[in-house]
């Protein structure tokens, strides 16, 4: 206890709200693990942390042993019995003030590229074991995030430093806690930096946590169910893309009138508790908005030169990639879906001892129409050196080697059509096609390497190329894509996965290209077509790994088959989307 004593009484709180955050939270994910995992029709773990919870709420109150810290233990929690006048004032304030977070994350996620917030696959188990289980897990948040950090946390630092420096220590505590989530990034801490001020202004103000439990595990609840119900909200475009309209202007008067009204809520509530220091929570919204506000792009660092052609970070890289294929009748009905999987993972040369970058393809699966995802065997845990160096002796584009896509089977050991079979193969080049020939420095020609000011724009020297489409027997020699005049153009910045990032669009421009498959000896089938495709890709401005890409392609083709009908035309959409994800989201993907 002496040791203990000495410490900073700042340290102090932070330590033990970390311990009741720690042993509040810990067992719930252990008990509905198992519950899931054993019995999930009975939702027994509900019931069981329900007990475990109430006594643990009896111990921070100052129950049990030792006698000698509970009035200690009592005071800290700060769960003092309200008024049913405060109770009125303070619920409808943080109402008021959990409506103006909502608001500010609708205008923040049209400023800054925000992460989706995963929320995982529940349609096998029961309806009543998910809804009690997620009532649970919201009333686990409100009760053991208010008592660790507005209550054991912030209470001794308010007593010996004032409320203003302990709430905005509860602020930065209560941020990081949250930024060990995978889902979150640095990008969504201003957004809690506000929902922290606003509980921790809350709890000054009515020397109780009990309005903030009740608000906290309301707003978690909401946070919960509408995931579960509605699924994940479609990700706006940002004002910097679309400029700022109408929607947007919106949602700022929306964020500025609750605001207010939240202010003029929270001055009530302090003069109902005969407060002096009523413009404490003017004062932290001030201060946080100053900090939100730094988070966000500076428009006068929009006009210095970047350098985009600097060498990788020494770390691993995570990608996953969605290939969808859309074909679509002359008439313009669609007539059916295709979708690739591709999980990538890239170890550096200079890390992984080899010439060049070693990319694992960990899985691929392929989704036809309506039939389930299949997974491709021959490609699980495949390894190759990618070589930006053309094709090579064999004719093989990056140093893939195409007869790995002979033959393909799926893991019921149905065979892959050869059209299907392509666009496996095809998914891996348009991967490196961005990521490497498109994001990459050129040893000769244009390239990303001349892009220094937002705005420039270049003809790329992969433009009117013609590189072979080599699939082994399955695809003759003279196969062929010859892309039209390709251009990338700087266009911005952004941020993607809470990293600032270069925002460069490329445009293929009229593209062609010209298949010979042989599904047979003695027959051959003739492709021909056109294609334009774009889209956009976002490099890390710091470690030089591209963290999104999006490409649309439109493609016409006619084939002609030496059988009837003789002549198919088509018109198929493709859209891809490439992620740079961490390496836990990687791992949980591949499960």
């Amino acid at each position: 206890m002496k040791f203990w004593n000495r410490l900073p009484v700042i340290l102090q709180a932070v330590i033990a709200g970390s311990l009741v955050n720690l042993f509040g939270t810990l067992p719930w994910p252990v008990l509905y693990g198992a519950n899931l995992a054993l019995s999930p029709s009975i939702p027994w773990a509900v019931p069981v942390m329900a007990i475990y919870l109430w006594f643990f709420w009896r111990y921070l109150q100052g129950k049990g042993w030792p006698s000698s810290t509970a009035e200690t233990r009592r005071r800290n929690l700060r769960a003092r019995a309200l008024s049913s006048r405060v109770w009125g004032l303070s619920l409808l304030a943080g109402s008021l003030a959990v409506a103006s977070l909502f608001a500010l994350y609708l205008v923040y996620e049209r400023l800054i590229a925000l992460p989706q917030q995963p929320f995982p696959d529940v349609s096998a188990y029961p309806f009543l074991t998910v809804f009690l289980m997620l009532l649970m897990a919201s009333v686990v948040a409100g009760v053991v995030e208010e008592a660790a950090f507005r209550g054991y946390m912030q209470t001794p630092i308010e007593q010996r430093h004032g409320p203003v420096a302990a709430i905005l220590v509860v602020v930065a505590c209560f941020a990081l806690a949250h930024l060990a989530k995978p889902s979150v990034t640095l990008a969504l801490l201003p957004l809690y930096f506000v929902a922290a001020a606003i509980y921790g202004v809350l709890a000054y103000l009515t020397k109780s946590i009990l309005p903030g439990i009740v608000l906290h595990a309301l707003q978690d609840a909401y946070l919960y169910f509408t995931a579960w119900w509605k699924g994940p909200r479609a990700t706006p475009q940002l004002v910097w893309e679309t400029g700022i309209d109408g929607a947007f202007w919106r949602s700022c008067l929306t964020l500025l009138m609750f605001s207010i009204v939240t202010v003029w809520t929270y001055r009530k509530v302090a003069a109902t508790m005969q407060k002096k220091s009523l413009g404490l929570a003017i004062i932290v919204f001030l201060i946080l908005g100053e900090i939100a506000a730094a988070q966000s792009p500076r428009l006068d660092h929009l006009h210095k030169e970047f350098d985009l052609s600097g060498a990788h970070s020494q770390q691993a890289q995570y990608f996953m990639m969605e290939s969808k294929l859309i074909t679509y009748a002359l008439d313009g009905k669609r007539l059916g879906t295709d979708i690739y999987r591709l999980h990538l993972k890239c170890v550096p040369a200079k890390l992984a001892k080899r010439d060049g970058d070693e990319y694992t393809c960990s899985r691929f699966t392929v989704q036809q129409g309506e039939m389930a995802e299949v997974v491709i065997p021959a490609l699980a845990n495949w390894t190759y050196i990618f070589k930006n160096t053309g094709q090579d002796e064999k004719g093989q584009v990056f140093g893939i080697d195409h007869g790995k896509f002979e033959n393909l089977v799926d893991a019921s050991g149905k065979a892959l059509p050869i059209d299907k079979a392509y666009h496996v193969y095809n998914a891996f080049i348009d991967f490196h096609a961005f990521c490497n020939v498109f994001a990459e420095p050129t040893t000769a020609g244009n390239g990303i390497q001349n892009l220094k000011k937002i705005g420039q724009k270049i003809v790329h020297a992969a433009a009117f190329s013609e590189p072979p489409v080599n699939l082994g027997n399955n695809i003759a020699a003279g196969s062929s894509f010859k892309n039209g005049e390709i251009t990338l153009e700087f266009k911005g910045v952004s941020v993607v996965n809470g990293r600032p990032c270069a925002l460069l669009e490329y445009d293929s421009g009229e593209s062609s290209f010209k298949m010979l498959m042989k599904p047979m000896p003695d027959m051959e089938v003739r492709t021909t077509g056109s294609s334009h495709y774009f889209g956009d890709i976002y490099k890390d401005l710091a470690t030089q790994w591209v963290q999104k890409v999006t490409m649309t392609e439109l493609v016409v083709s006619e084939t002609i088959l030496p059988m009837p009908p003789n002549k198919i035309n088509s018109v198929i959409e493709r859209n891809i989307m490439i992620r740079n994800v961490s390496e836990s989201e990687f791992v949980a993907k591949r499960k």
